[in-house]
């Protein structure tokens, strides 16, 4: 789904694309929250640091998803494409 996405991506910003897929893979490794679900983590001073919950990362998004009001919202920008959580929370709101 990455290289999908960032295919795509590559379109509309082909340097930053070509930034991206040329990144090493090791540098932000893929694993797996406690529920199962993908997440990526990093260290940072010797610490693990995960990208999105590690308990879980669907139920993180739910939990801020829900205390947002798109009511009269038309334009939402999330900074980070994370692993596509929100994109996928969010699909309701935007098929609206």
């Amino acid at each position: 789904m990455l290289k999908k996405n960032l295919l795509l991506f590559e379109k509309r910003y082909p340097d930053v694309a070509a930034k991206l897929l040329n990144c090493p893979e090791k540098g932000i490794p893929l694993c797996q929250t406690r529920q199962g679900e993908a997440n990526l983590q990093y260290n940072l001073d010797d610490k693990i640091v995960y990208i999105h919950s590690n308990y879980s990362a669907e139920r993180e998004t739910k939990k801020w998803i829900s205390s947002l009001d798109l009511s009269n919202t038309n334009v939402l920008i999330i900074y980070g494409i994370g692993l596509g959580y929100a994109f996928k929370e969010l699909q309701f709101w935007l098929d609206e």
